[in-house]
């Protein structure tokens, strides 16, 4: 393998690692979300514990 092969594979190899961490970011980013979402879910049913719901109150 010549030098030039050689910076060619290094840089495939660079792009798929920055592929790589644009993918784990986004995953950082969704798990956040989801996350966000769950505790205001445990929030609300904490509430509706607390105070319950009558029959024909709206939610």
């Amino acid at each position: 393998m010549n030098k030039t092969e050689l910076i060619n594979k290094i840089d495939k190899a660079m792009d798929r690692l920055d592929f790589l961490a644009e993918i784990i970011e986004g995953e950082k980013i969704l798990t956040t979300g989801l996350n966000t979402i769950c505790n205001i879910l445990f929030e609300i049913r904490g509430e509706v514990s607390l105070n319950g719901i009558k029959e024909d109150e709206n939610v």
